[in-house]
């Protein structure tokens, strides 16, 4: 079953009673379903889906943009956040990251 099915029809409030953190600002609801606390949400969900649409990389399933509260949900996929490999890069990398 996929998070949008499954979580579609809950409020974002309920699933961030069930919410733990996972970093700093992603929060995980179930095994399958995260939500990130943002206020690019809109423009993180265009990307996520311009990415999706236009190229082969893993996105998440978006499940949920909720502008009110500055939160996404979205399914949980494995791997290194962002956020973390950005110490790790060289200057010219991260050039090519801006």
């Amino acid at each position: 079953m996929s998070p949008t099915s499954e979580y579609g029809q809950i409020t974002t409030r309920h699933l961030m009673a069930r919410a733990r953190p996972f970093s700093r600002l992603v929060f995980r609801v179930t095994e399958h379903l995260i939500m990130k606390k943002t206020t690019w949400n809109l423009e993180q969900a265009a990307n996520i889906q311009y990415i999706a649409k236009w190229t082969k990389i893993p996105v998440p399933e978006l499940v949920r943009v909720h502008a009110s509260d500055d939160t996404l949900s979205m399914s949980f996929i494995e791997g290194t956040e962002f956020e973390d490999l950005w110490p790790t890069m060289t200057p010219q990398t991260r050039h090519h990251r801006q």
